[in-house]
């Protein structure tokens, strides 16, 4: 999801494959997670024709619809009669009122994109940057900072941003009882880094065209800080 945003902000299009491949070669990922949220479950239910009136679409046109009305459009049989519509349901979970800093760094030279254009990029969207879906806008801006560190859990525990005492605000119900915890997830492996766990994930990105994707490795580490106010430091 970071690289998605990232990718968003740049302006590189889901269907531009060399891009896409470029944000999951270039760019390593850490996290810094300052409030997990609660967890928020949105019931959904849509219509659409079934697998096999999708299928003969396909085999038609070379190509799956392209629109709502192309879609519907296969639920019409060979005597131009509608025929019955296919019922999904699902279940799609939210994040709401969770805080997180997010440190990017180049694995390989040359890159596509240098770190300072990911900034002005975050800075100045080319798209709309959501969470996932676009009915899940974020509340606050991004607020990129350059930093020089030894690596990503060292930058995002010296990182602090203007909007440090508002997120803290809003968060200070959950964080009430002298202090909370922030736990960090980075990939790769650095000098004097040691996670409390490495957990297996399947989202490093091979094609994003056939949505394939291989197992990477992310160390997490948890620790205990007190919730006060801290130094700004503006954007470079």
């Amino acid at each position: 999801m970071v690289l998605g945003l990232v990718g968003a902000c740049l302006g590189v299009r889901r269907d531009d494959l060399v891009g896409q491949a470029s944000l999951a070669q270039d760019f390593g990922v850490a996290t810094r997670t300052d409030a997990e949220g609660v967890l928020l479950v949105d019931y959904h239910t849509a219509q659409a024709p079934d697998g096999p009136r999708i299928s003969a679409f396909r085999r038609r046109t070379g190509r799956l619809p392209a629109t709502r009305r192309e879609e519907l459009r296969c639920t019409v049989d060979a005597k131009g009669n509608p025929a019955a519509l296919e019922t999904q349901l699902s279940q799609r979970q939210y994040r709401c009122d969770s805080a997180f800093a997010i440190a990017l760094w180049l694995r390989r030279e040359p890159a596509a994109w240098s770190l300072e254009r990911v900034a002005e990029a975050l800075a100045s969207p080319t798209f709309i940057p959501f969470a996932g879906r676009r009915s899940a806008a974020l509340a606050l801006p991004f607020q990129p900072l350059l930093l020089d560190a030894e690596d990503p859990v060292a930058a995002l525990r010296v990182a602090r941003f203007s909007l440090d005492d508002l997120i803290l605000g809003l968060l200070k119900p959950k964080w009430q009882g002298g202090g909370t915890k922030r736990t960090f997830r980075w990939e790769g492996d650095w000098k004097g880094l040691v996670p409390d766990r490495t957990e297996t994930r399947r989202d490093q990105v091979v094609s994003r065209s056939r949505w394939q994707f291989i197992q990477r490795d992310e160390h997490v580490l948890v620790e205990r800080v007190e919730a006060e106010a801290t130094d700004v430091v503006e954007p470079a």
